[in-house]
Parts: structure tokens; C-alpha cells; sequence
């Protein structure tokens, strides 16, 4: 769920130095100098136009004035062209449909366990087929360039933070649980976050809890390291089942609570 990231520039335009094939993978241009450097995970790009064939390119990497490119892109044909050909960086027509997938479209995800944090998704918003303990798919927003937030999982009951010892585990970790607000665990009822280091972003129902610890079925990507943050919220469904449990005057002062 990765997102590279596209680079534009105005005024970038130029024409071939030396005629390529259409096997060759480095252009070079008699002026590269307005067109952008990309670093590692960004690309731009360009279109060569002799008038009557065009290609779109794809740039990865600028060398002074030798562009290093993938061949061919949004359905273009690779062709050969002559020195003094248009080189350009244009808006294409895939450029413009990924801002509107980007911008303006809930995503939808197979699972809530794919979710990695929003500064390197594809969008701001997902609907997940997880499902919470009252059978409605999790909605996942942009928090922070680290964290989502869930509309069905409002209220946060408990922050922690990862211990050194005793170790955490891809599937579990360790913490004073007694306390944690966290009642029986049973399907949907609640979501673990972790909100900052490499695992920020990544979300995982939990499966069990004990006093001393959390666990949940698929293995994290890599181990939680010590110090890190995470969160665990409970699902709307089950914050009101918990409320009207108890009385009326527990409800009211939830509501002027925000919770």
C-alpha cells in the first residue's frame, strides 16, 4: 500500500541530444536542468513528441542530462526516435485519475490488518472488511501523518507503551493489563494501533487479553521495539451496550464526555 510519490515541474522542456531505439532505457537531452531529480521512491514523467509519434516515459533516476527510464507507460508504444525530438513533462491522463483516486474515494481493504500509516498509504480513508462485534465493516480516517482513527471504534481505553522486558512477540505483548479497561475480549470488540515508531500505523484486532498481555492472530511485519507507542480502542457497539449497563446517570456524563 506503498504510495511512491510523482514529481512535476513547470517549464520542463527539452529535446533529444542523441537519437534512441526503442530498447534503449537512458534518454539523453540537450538540457535537463528544469526537469526534476528524483531520489529513491519518486519518479516523474515525460513525453517524447516528434508530431506524429508519441511515448510517455517514466524518469527514476537523472544523471546530469541522461534520464534513466522505463519504457512505454499508460499504454504508449515503445518507438525509436531521432535526435532534436520533444522531450516535455506533461500532465497525462493517469496523473490526473490518481489524484481523484487519491483525493476524493474511500478505499476499500480486504482487512484492517493491512493498513500501514497514512503519510504511506494510497488515501486518507478505507472502508475494511474487518468486521466489529456488531457486524459493521471498520472505517478507517486519517488522524496524523501516523495514526488512523476508526468511526466505529471511538472510544480509546488504553495507551501503553512497549516494554524491553518481557519482550514483545510478533503476535503479543506484554503490559499491566489489570487496570487497562479492557474487559473480555471477544470478536470486533476491540483494535490495537501502534501510534509511533516503524509499526506506527499498524492495526490489528485482538484476539485475547490477559493480565499481562495482548495478543492477536496475524503476525506484525516486525517486533515492536521498546519504547514505541500503542493504543486500544473499543468498538462504538460495545461502549453503548457498556453504558446502558450501568445507569442513566453514566450515560449523560459519557456524552458530555465525547466518549
Amino acid at each position: 500500500m506503498t504510495l511512491r510519490q510523482q514529481l512535476f515541474a513547470n517549464n520542463a522542456k527539452t529535446t533529444l541530444s542523441l537519437p534512441i531505439t526503442g530498447a534503449d532505457i537512458s534518454i539523453t537531452l540537450v538540457d535537463a536542468s528544469k526537469f526534476p531529480s528524483p531520489t529513491t521512491g519518486q519518479y516523474f514523467l515525460a513525453t517524447l513528441d516528434t508530431g506524429t509519434t508519441v511515448e510517455i516515459v517514466e524518469c527514476f533516476l537523472k544523471t546530469g542530462n541522461v534520464l534513466t527510464v522505463i519504457r512505454g507507460r499508460e499504454n504508449t508504444s515503445t518507438a525509436s526516435f531521432p535526435s532534436g525530438t520533444s522531450v516535455e513533462v506533461r500532465v497525462t491522463s493517469a496523473t490526473l485519475a490518481s489524484f481523484a483516486k487519491t483525493d476524493t474515494r474511500m478505499s476499500e481493504l480486504s482487512s484492517v490488518e493491512l493498513l500501514t500509516k497514512p503519510s504511506d498509504s494510497n488515501g486518507t480513508s478505507y472502508v475494511c472488511a474487518s468486521l466489529d462485534d456488531d457486524g459493521n465493516p471498520t472505517v478507517a480516517l486519517k488522524n496524523t501523518v501516523d495514526t488512523w482513527r476508526f468511526s466505529n471504534y471511538s472510544k480509546r481505553v488504553f495507551t501503553g507503551t512497549i516494554a524491553a522486558s518481557p519482550s514483545p512477540t510478533l503476535a503479543s505483548l506484554s503490559s499491566t493489563l489489570t487496570s487497562s479497561g479492557v474487559s473480555t475480549v471477544i470478536t470486533g470488540k476491540y483494535l490495537v494501533q501502534f501510534t509511533s515508531g516503524a509499526l506506527a500505523g499498524t492495526v490489528r484486532p485482538l484476539l485475547s487479553k490477559t493480565d499481562s498481555s495482548f495478543t492477536w492472530a496475524t503476525d506484525l511485519p516486525s517486533l515492536p521495539a521498546a519504547g514505541e507507542q500503542f493504543e486500544v480502542y473499543q468498538s462504538t457497539t460495545s461502549t453503548i451496550t457498556d453504558l446502558e449497563a450501568g445507569s442513566s446517570n453514566a450515560i449523560i456524563y459519557s456524552i458530555l464526555l465525547g466518549e
